[in-house]
């Protein structure tokens, strides 16, 4: 079905534009030199989450298919300092004075990190030449809906912040139909009994 096409479509749409700014799970990186690389933490997963099927038409196919693909980002940024100190009672109020600082700036770099990943990536999804998510074929209605942020969480000497923006699109999915069959027909003359007149045929099939 077109729906794992398109799904790949988009890892491979975002891994080409990604130009070491972020990372896509499934897409196969080039070689890039470190220097040239930055924010590789940040990571861009794609995943086909569900799909409606109107019941139309005669039920043979194509068959109308409006999909969501989930798109999940993950950010991370160093706090300098580890984290645990602030759920650890037997801090010093020195180590949580200093851990909440670097809390607080870690909170900030990783949310403004977010904000350019998300960014980057939208503009991808929705820029006029890319309205087939760079496929070779027609989709209908993409869109990106909307995106949600989740809360900061620490981990370890990190801060990481979690988001998901939904693209929508649909397509006519082909399915297997009912095999019709192609008979020969029969072309059958009518006369009636003390009438010399042929009536028009009928035709049957054998």
């Amino acid at each position: 079905m077109y729906f794992r096409t398109i799904s790949a479509g988009i890892v491979s749409l975002l891994g080409a534009a990604a130009s070491g700014q972020y990372r896509v799970v499934g897409y196969q990186e080039q070689d890039v030199a470190s220097d040239e690389i930055r924010n590789t933490e940040r990571l861009v997963q794609v995943r086909y989450k569900r799909g409606e099927f109107p019941r139309s038409g005669s039920g043979r196919g194509p068959i109308a298919h409006h999909m969501d693909f989930e798109i999940m980002l993950t950010v991370s940024s160093a706090a300098g300092v580890d984290l645990t100190i602030l759920e650890n009672p037997a801090s010093t109020p020195t180590q949580i004075a200093t851990a909440l600082a670097a809390s607080e700036s870690a909170s900030k770099r990783v949310n403004d990190s977010m904000d350019e990943l998300f960014d980057l990536v939208y503009q991808v999804l929705m820029s006029g030449p890319n309205i087939d998510l760079g496929l070779g074929f027609r989709i209908g209605s993409r869109w990106v809906p909307d995106f949600e942020k989740g809360d900061v969480y620490n981990r370890g000497e990190h801060a990481v912040l979690t988001g998901m923006l939904r693209v929508s699109c649909q397509i006519d999915e082909s399915v297997p139909s009912a095999t019709l069959y192609q008979f020969d027909d029969n072309d059958v003359s009518l006369t009636f009994e003390g009438d010399a007149t042929e009536r028009a045929g009928v035709k049957e099939a054998p």
